[in-house]
């Protein structure tokens, strides 16, 4: 098994079938981070000068405008860091050492590599993540949009150890749907269940920052 560092789960090699293109897929062994990058972890990445600030509230790229469900500067130091686009993703994943996830290590990691439906199980989603569904903490359509602490839900831990593989931010892969990057995972504002099953995939372009889409790093 791989020595992962501290904060990050050691994922086995193995073989599952892959949404994508339906056949089996090997993977190798790797480390994933057990959380969503927080927004603390990203300041002292920016303090470091290695990551970039610009338009951490601020979401779009025609005609951006502020918004304070962005949770830079807001004090929620233990969400995860929110409204990033891929490029400062993968600039904090290299200021940690790491990198960011295939699509097909991010599936197989919240799924565990046997099909589930989710990262918990088959059991319909209600209050084991963050989202806006029918049984969140809040109540069906009350969340606006806002995320949660990461790791708040431990129910819905995934069978290697991870948290928020659903629910929380989609989170950006290296994967490419033409010329925009896949995410996944759904996030806070995700109100039905499809949309945060392990198989679940959209995509954003690169220069995008929604309020919804965040950073898992991969080593």
């Amino acid at each position: 098994m791989a020595r992962c560092p501290a904060g990050m789960a050691a994922i086995p090699a193995g073989t599952f079938q892959f949404r994508v293109n339906r056949k089996a897929t090997v993977v190798n062994e790797f480390c994933m981070d057990i959380t969503e990058v927080t927004v603390a972890a990203y300041v002292a990445c920016v303090n470091a000068g290695a990551c970039s600030s610009k338009g951490l509230n601020r979401v779009g790229s025609i005609a951006p405008f502020t918004t304070p469900l962005c949770n830079w500067g807001s004090g929620r130091n233990d969400h995860p860091i929110n409204c990033v686009s891929w490029y400062q993703t993968v600039a904090y994943c290299k200021y940690a050492d790491k990198r960011v996830p295939t699509e097909a290590e991010w599936e197989y990691a919240a799924s565990g590599g046997d099909g589930r439906s989710y990262p918990w199980g088959e059991t319909t989603p209600t209050d084991q993540l963050c989202w806006d569904g029918a049984g969140n903490t809040l109540g069906k359509g009350k969340r606006g949009g806002n995320t949660c602490p990461v790791g708040s839900f431990p129910a819905g831990r995934s069978v290697f150890g991870l948290d928020d593989m659903a629910g929380g931010v989609w989170e950006w892969t290296s994967g490419k749907m033409g010329i925009q990057r896949i995410i996944r995972g759904g996030g806070a504002t995700t109100p039905i269940a499809p949309w945060v099953t392990t198989t679940m995939r959209t995509a954003s372009f690169e220069t995008e920052n929604g309020n919804d889409i965040g950073v898992r790093c991969a080593r």
